[in-house]
């Protein structure tokens, strides 16, 4: 229903007037269309989108609309899809999670940066109880259900791995994404080569937190100066190559 009143009033008024972004209109957008096409503002593009939900919900029960959806959703800390999610923040297979820990995944589809767990625990949680509350409301869960998974101490995983130079690989991979294009990015499996000298990133690393210290806590400084940031880019002279680049001493604050 909400798939056709849209394309109704999208239909009348001549241009994009409703959203209807039903979950199997993202499968659709995400999955079968191109990435020009995802991001196109037009008529076209959303009825043809209206098309093929309908199409998809033609073809697959609810539950299996539902895994294909969470299967390839973006969930934060370099998760696609809700088995890797599982893995990275929680270190153990999907069909292990618990209730509270499946409730704290659900809540990041909304916003992966804001409901991150790992670093804004307090904006997680409350998102989670929303969750949990929806899921009581609907029928899903009972309330002392809720209550138990909310008051449980989620113990989230070691990353599996660090990210090293994170403001060049970040500048990297935008360059990639305007090249190739953001699916052949994110799931084309590609092996890059970069120009980055690993032992002078570190070096560089450590000499701007150095410089920040220094510079808080120099003698005679003016009451009230904040030096809170320092960026450093070294380019090879003969090639114009990136050797290194630092952003901000910790890319994660």
């Amino acid at each position: 229903l909400a798939i056709g009143r849209a394309a109704w009033l999208n239909w009348r008024d001549g241009g994009i007037v409703s959203g209807a972004s039903t979950l199997t209109q993202q499968l659709a957008r995400n999955t079968l269309m191109s990435e020009d096409e995802r991001f196109e503002q037009s008529l076209r593009r959303k009825l043809r989108e209206a098309w093929l939900a309908v199409q998809i919900e033609l073809r697959y029960t609810k539950s299996e609309i539902l895994a294909l959806y969470l299967n390839q959703v973006y969930y934060g800390n370099f998760a696609t899809g809700l088995e890797a999610a599982a893995q990275s923040y929680f270190g153990k297979h999907a069909a292990e999670l618990d209730l509270s820990e499946c409730s704290m995944l659900a809540g990041l589809l909304q916003n992966q940066v804001a409901y991150n767990p790992l670093n804004h625990p307090e904006a997680a949680r409350l998102r989670q109880s929303t969750v949990l509350g929806l899921m009581v409301v609907n029928g899903y869960i009972d309330r002392r259900d809720a209550e138990l998974a909310l008051a449980e101490q989620l113990q989230f995983a070691a990353s599996p791995f660090t990210v090293e130079a994170p403001h060049f690989v970040s500048y990297v991979e935008a360059q990639l994404d305007r090249l190739l294009g953001v699916d052949a990015v994110a799931s084309g499996g590609l092996r890059v080569t970069t120009t980055l000298d690993l032992n002078w990133q570190n070096q560089a690393e450590r000499t701007a937190r150095w410089h920040l210290q220094r510079l808080a806590e120099e003698p005679g400084a003016p009451a009230g100066r904040r030096i809170e940031n320092a960026a450093v880019v070294a380019l090879d002279p003969q090639t114009g190559a990136i050797r290194t680049m630092v952003g901000s001493p910790d890319y994660f604050d």
